[in-house]
């Protein structure tokens, strides 16, 4: 099977609750290249549980040490569709979280930060929208492109 088709099934099925990480640990043993690590962040965020989310959060959002490309796998397995409960309590720490993230990173990172976790959460309801005037004003935000 091809490697990349072979980390759709395991981002899925990490995503729905079917692998643990042992599982996506012994997926990454076979692929031990860039893409693997990229693969297997994407996994482990995707997991459908409160560790799993807090964990991606925290490396994403509180953490300044992912590399650009990591950082933008674990914000791809973090916003899953299938999991608004579980996001729910992110909706008030991301806003919380936005300007520190503009005042702290490159301009690459905060782009991954603030459009990937909101644009694809923004459908979350009408708490994200009624928050997003209020600090998309926001001076770095502008100068980064991304308002």
């Amino acid at each position: 099977m091809d490697t990349e088709l072979r980390w759709a099934f395991v981002q899925r099925l990490a995503a729905t609750g079917d692998y643990d990480e042992a599982e996506i640990a012994a997926e990454l043993e076979r692929d031990r290249t860039a893409a693997g690590e990229r693969h297997a962040a994407t996994a482990r965020a995707a997991r459908p549980t409160e560790a799993a989310k807090a964990e991606a959060w925290a490396s994403v959002v509180e953490d300044d040490k992912l590399a650009n490309a990591v950082q933008e796998a674990v914000i791809g397995g973090f916003v899953q569709s299938d999991q608004r409960e579980l996001l729910a309590p992110y909706t008030a720490k991301y806003f919380a979280a936005v300007k520190g993230v503009s005042e702290t990173r490159s301009h690459e990172m905060i782009q991954q930060i603030v459009v990937g976790l909101y644009r694809r959460s923004r459908s979350r309801g009408r708490r994200w929208t009624r928050r997003t005037p209020g600090w998309r004003s926001t001076g770095r935000l502008r100068r980064c492109g991304v308002w």
